[in-house]
Order: C-alpha cells, then sequence, then structure tokens
C-alpha cells in the first residue's frame, strides 16, 4: 500500500511532558486535556518552518471553515483526532509519498524522468553543497555525503521544505511561489512573545489554528472532491495530481492563482520542482531522524522547468509583502537576521508594506495581545547563508485608543531609523578611534551589539505608548525624546568597551578623545549626522548656541 501521509505516523512532535512521537496529522489533537502536542520535533529548523506552513495549508482545506465563525468554532471546540482523520479523508488521494499514482509534491510523468541521472537524496536539503561545488571539490565547510539515506519521514519533510522555500537551482529550475527562501510570519497565541518559560507552553494545534485560511466565497471549495461539477478543482490545488504545467517556452508559462490556472490554496502546495523519488525497500537508518525506517530514499531524478508561479503575481496568506513599484513582493530575511528592527515591517501597513493575511486578521479581530513568529532563510542565489527565527510582540488594534496604532508604528519606525543612523555613527567612531587612516573591514557585529542592546527600550516604549492611549503626535514625541537618552547611553558603552586601551600609546590618546567627543556630540544631536538622528525621532535639533557655550565654559 502506497504510504498515506493523512494517516501514516510520520510527524515528528513533542508533548508537555517533553516525550517525543511520531503521529499522523489527524492525532494533533490528541490528549489536549492531558498531555497536549505543543510542537514539532523535526530534525532540522527549516523542517519545523515548513512542516507548519505545511499543517496549516492541509487543515485549511480539510476543514475549510467558510465563516470567522466557523473558524472560532475550531478553536473554542478542537475536533478530535477522529474527527479530523474523517476529514482528511474526505480529501482527493493526492498525499501518497510513493506508489504507482500520482505522488505528493512529485511529478506525475514518471516517463518524463528516464533520461535524468540519478542525484543523492542529500541534494534535496537547501543548505547542501550543490553539484558544481562537489565537482570542483569546492565542499570546504558543508561537505557532500552527511546524509547517504533517508526514511519515508525523513524524506516527505526535504520534500516539503525544498518546494516550499526553492532557491534558484540553475536554468528552468525555479524557484519556490515566494522567491528563493521566503520569509514566513505566523500568529502565536502565547502572550506578547516576550516570556515562554515550559509551563507557559500551550497546544500546538492552536498556533495551526491561528494561521487557518478561510475557504471563503473567493477561496471556496467542494463539499464532495468526487463531484463532476467541481472537476478540475482538485488538480489546481495540488497540482501533482495533473501533469506538469511546464515553464519552458519563451517568455515561460505563469501559473497565476486564478481559475482555469490554479486555486489560491495552492500557494500551501506550490511545485516549483519537478522530482521524482527513488525508495529502496530493504530498509535501514534514516541519517537525519536516527531511527530505522522501513524503506528508504537514497536518490531521485529531476529535471527542469517546473511550475513557474510568475512575478508579483501570488499574494502569499503566510508572508509579509513590500511594494517595488507597482507589484507587491513577498519580503526575505536578510544578512543582519531578524528581530525588532523588523517590527513595523512585519506586523503594521504602511504605504508600501504589508503584513501577511495571517497576522492582519489578528490584528483586527484579536482583543489580547500575542506574537507573531517569524522565519526563513537568509539566501545568496543558490546559496543558503543562514536560518533566521524571531518572535515579535503585537499590541492588537482592538485594545488601542484612536490614532495609537499609526503612532506605535511610526514610532517603531522612527525607532528602528535612528538605531541605524546611531549604529553609523558608533563604527564611524570606533574606526576613527582605532585607526590613523579610513579601515575597511566587516564591522556588523558592532552594530548588532547596538540592536541587541536597544530591544528592551523599543518594547517598553512601545508598551507605554498601548497603555497611555496618547494621540498620534504625542505617543511619538512624549517616548523617542527617552528613546534618544537610551540610545546614548547604550552607543558610549558600546564605544568604551570596543576600545582596548592596551596598545595605545600616548599618540592615540588625542584621536581617541576626539572619537568619542564627536560620537557624543552627535548623539545629542549637534552635526550633519546628529541632525539626521534627531529628525529621525522627530525630535527638535538642539539650539547650536548652548554647545558653543558649553564648550567656551570647558
Amino acid at each position: 500500500m502506497p504510504f498515506d501521509l493523512r494517516i501514516e505516523p510520520w510527524l515528528p512532535v513533542r508533548r508537555k511532558s517533553r516525550k517525543v512521537e511520531i503521529i499522523a496529522p489527524f492525532n494533533l489533537t490528541d490528549g489536549l486535556a492531558g498531555d497536549p502536542i505543543v510542537a514539532l520535533a523535526a530534525p532540522r529548523p527549516d523542517f519545523q518552518g515548513a512542516l507548519l506552513e505545511f499543517l496549516i495549508g492541509l487543515f485549511s482545506v480539510a476543514l475549510a471553515a467558510q465563516e470567522a465563525e466557523d473558524w472560532e468554532a475550531l478553536g473554542e471546540a478542537p475536533p478530535p483526532p477522529e474527527a479530523l482523520r474523517a476529514a482528511l479523508m474526505r480529501l482527493p488521494p493526492a498525499f501518497f509519498l510513493d506508489g504507482d499514482g500520482p505522488r505528493f509534491l512529485q511529478d506525475l510523468t514518471a516517463s518524463d524522468f528516464d533520461d535524468q541521472a540519478p542525484i543523492p537524496i542529500e541534494n534535496l536539503l537547501i543548505d547542501a553543497a550543490g553539484q558544481i561545488t562537489q565537482e570542483r571539490n569546492k565542499d570546504l565547510f558543508v561537505k557532500r555525503a552527511r546524509v547517504p539515506a533517508m526514511g519515508l519521514s525523513a524524506a516527505a519533510m526535504a520534500l516539503i521544505t525544498l518546494q516550499t522555500y526553492a532557491p534558484s537551482g540553475g536554468q528552468g529550475h525555479r524557484t519556490s511561489m515566494r522567491g528563493g527562501g521566503p520569509l514566513t510570519t505566523l500568529v502565536e497565541p502565547r502572550g506578547d512573545g516576550r516570556e515562554r518559560d515550559e509551563s507557559g507552553e500551550r497546544p500546538l494545534w492552536e498556533l495551526i489554528h491561528a494561521n487557518l485560511q478561510l475557504a471563503s466565497d473567493a477561496w471556496a471549495l467542494p463539499d464532495d472532491w468526487t463531484s463532476p461539477q467541481d472537476e478540475g478543482v482538485a488538480e489546481r490545488v495540488w497540482p501533482w495530481l495533473a501533469p506538469t504545467i511546464a515553464s519552458s517556452g519563451d517568455p515561460p508559462r505563469q501559473v497565476s492563482p486564478v481559475w482555469p490556472d490554479a486555486h489560491p490554496f495552492q500557494a500551501f502546495f506550490g511545485m516549483p520542482r519537478r522530482i521524482r523519488l527513488e525508495f529502496d525497500d530493504e530498509g535501514g537508518i534514516c541519517a537525519l531522524t536516527g531511527r530505522h525506517s522501513p524503506v528508504l530514499v537514497r536518490q531521485y531524478r529531476t529535471r527542469n522547468y517546473g511550475v513557474h508561479y510568475g512575478d508579483g503575481l501570488w499574494l502569499h496568506p503566510l508572508s509579509p509583502h513590500y511594494r517595488n513599484k507597482t507589484i507587491w513582493r513577498p519580503v526575505h530575511p536578510q544578512p543582519d537576521g531578524l528581530g525588532w528592527k523588523d517590527w513595523a515591517g512585519l506586523v503594521t501597513h504602511g504605504e508600501d508594506t504589508r503584513p501577511a493575511e495571517c497576522v492582519s486578521r489578528h490584528k483586527r479581530r484579536f482583543d489580547r495581545p500575542y506574537a507573531v513568529r517569524a522565519f526563513g532563510y537568509d539566501m545568496d542565489n543558490m546559496k543558503a547563508r543562514s536560518w533566521a527565527e524571531a518572535l515579535l510582540p503585537v499590541w492588537p488594534q482592538a485594545t488601542l485608543g484612536p490614532g495609537v496604532a499609526d503612532a506605535m508604528a511610526e514610532a517603531a519606525r522612527q525607532m528602528v531609523e535612528a538605531t541605524r543612523l546611531a549604529g553609523n555613527l558608533l563604527v564611524g567612531a570606533v574606526v576613527a578611534a582605532r585607526f590613523k587612516a579610513d579601515a575597511k573591514g566587516d564591522f556588523s557585529a558592532i552594530k548588532a551589539q547596538l540592536w541587541a542592546a536597544m530591544e528592551q527600550a523599543f518594547l517598553t516604549r512601545l508598551d507605554a505608548a498601548a497603555a497611555s492611549k496618547l494621540a498620534v503626535s504625542q505617543a511619538i514625541l512624549a517616548h523617542n525624546g527617552g528613546y534618544a537618552a537610551a540610545l546614548r547611553r547604550e552607543t558610549c558603552a558600546i564605544f568604551d568597551s570596543e576600545i582596548d586601551l592596551d596598545g595605545f600609546g600616548f599618540e592615540d590618546a588625542e584621536r581617541l578623545v576626539r572619537a568619542r567627543r564627536n560620537l557624543v556630540s552627535a548623539l545629542n544631536g549637534y552635526g550633519k549626522g546628529g541632525k539626521a538622528l534627531f529628525a529621525a525621532l522627530g525630535l527638535p535639533s538642539p539650539d547650536p548656541g548652548r554647545r558653543k557655550a558649553r564648550e567656551r565654559a570647558a
């Protein structure tokens, strides 16, 4: 019998008691009253993220909540495992990982791969050394042959992850629907996201439920997937049920989220890569999980020109977007990681930014703080530089007074810009103190210290703004004046810690003192850099006459 991902145990999870189990998806709500499942336990962080997205998509389709009231009912009375199993089994047979028929996230036409050479299964991993890297023997840090075989569970997780986050892979090897390594943001109903002790862990079902998408009029799904009047819907949700819409033309054929191309729920089941796994019935140990599997996957075959989801055609419900001219594009992690500096862009609406639909919906409806979990790959074309994650607090609009939400968003942008400018001033001062001439190099670690040091000040001021119900102008000016003082204190402290006086001679003292004096002056609003800093915070520039008077008195 084919391995059916709806009912076979393949999902690694952890219960509140710390017990790790392998379950079928329909068992997510098992033990809610006693020892609930509180987290996934996948062997890699990118698997964790991709599995969360897969489960959100799977149950969005299977449960098909039409209205907000239906969605709320699923949270108030979570469906028991037997109800979830029945809902999954009503879906078409689109979740067989192996077998002779359609295979989950794999190309339907097996004969198209007969002329393709097999590839080691390890190459499914986004951070694996690429084929060219291996051929040129350049896999110095990321070695080849780390994962010679995967069990069925790990192979399914790796396949989901690649299709969800696929980076560019050479000519015709398409990126994911959101490009290579997109940023995902999920609503996490766990308070404000800053206190996460073990006793506060909540059932994983709450996270899945919080991000389910409504099957409303525009996203309508059939009650009976076998009904003749709904013929063709299934393959537009799960594209592997039909021959692949190849993108080999010039220009390449693009697939849009409108009929007859695709159903919008294909956002959760994109298939940019044409892949066929090859199964070994001898079984053995999975290199990723360390568990025995009756079937192993050692290699796969692939060919180019899979589904091409176009440029700016899809607005993925789990990703924030930014506007580039007239096109809304998904946000991607950057080399400096994720953190509070990204708060405004990920959780608030701006002229050129919009949060994910799941975040927008909760901001409008929830009356209590919650967190946004952000994660994704920082990619450099085909190269994975890092996996980034962050947990950001959100204050729902329902709890704020008139104008406060907009004021908080504007104040957040001001504080982020001011910290960026202060970071530049700090690096300039450190370089001026250390070196007699301009120095080149990577000083990002110094800026990272400042971002970390200012996190609490940022969150404290947003908390104060949310609690005070101040008008727009008052909220920004009252709190950012205090932020300027905190920024000055932390920047100077980092400068002092970065300047090691050992090895400094007498002739270096003047250079060091001058660098610190100029830094303090700018942090107080003087000079070109200081004026830009205060302007970023919406604060008036100080009177230059006072500075001159202090210098004369000194």
